[in-house]
């Protein structure tokens, strides 16, 4: 069965509140925290302490949808074509889709406090949502940097250390605090979605 109007209505609020918040968000560590040798790039990212666990609690609504309007707007408001900050996005999409599509596959729970396999849950969040999804995205957003806007091969390794540590450093200190605390009252309320969509 497909989901009602008013779902779809919920779910696309949903969207653009937590985009809304992300993008805040991202641009506030740009201007804090920057990684000086390119623009829109900050060690310490605390838009993906938002948008990871709630893609883990929202599916793609609060994660990877979020992910990708925040930093497509960051890219913009960084001063990036409109064309180059679509694809650079790509990085939030791939950091909300890893933990997301690792937990639904595996069947992982992310109440991290109150799991029946809390040992599979914390797993699961550091492999997928801390170390991978940190990896890979820092990856898609460095050297996109270089391949497609010229940036020394140099300086994207620095965007890539600091991009890669300062994912870490957020996702590890912020976003497991929220698993930790959040999830049981979210995945109470009418809004948790299990699924995907």
């Amino acid at each position: 069965m497909g989901l009602q109007p008013h779902e779809w209505l919920m779910r696309l609020i949903l969207a653009g509140v937590v985009s809304g918040v992300c993008t805040v968000l991202a641009i506030f560590a740009v201007i804090a925290v920057p990684v000086p040798v390119a623009p829109g790039v900050s060690a310490f990212y605390i838009a993906a302490a938002v948008y990871v666990p709630f893609a883990l609690w929202f599916g793609i609504w609060g994660g990877p949808i979020a992910g990708w309007v925040s930093c497509f707007i960051l890219g913009i408001y960084s001063g990036f074509p409109l064309w180059f900050s679509a694809l650079w996005a790509v990085a939030d999409i791939i950091e909300g889709a890893i933990p997301l599509i690792a937990f639904r596959t595996f069947r992982a729970d992310p109440d991290l406090r109150e799991s029946e396999n809390k040992g599979k849950s914390w797993a699961m969040y550091f492999i997928f949502g801390v170390f991978l999804a940190s990896l890979l995205s820092a990856l898609w957003g460095g050297y996109t940097l270089a391949w497609f806007l010229g940036l020394p091969p140099a300086a994207a390794n620095i965007v890539f250390l600091g991009w890669f540590i300062g994912d870490v450093i957020v996702l590890t200190v912020i976003a497991t605090p929220m698993l930790y605390f959040l999830t049981k009252p979210i995945k109470r309320s009418q809004i948790y979605i299990e699924g995907y969509i």
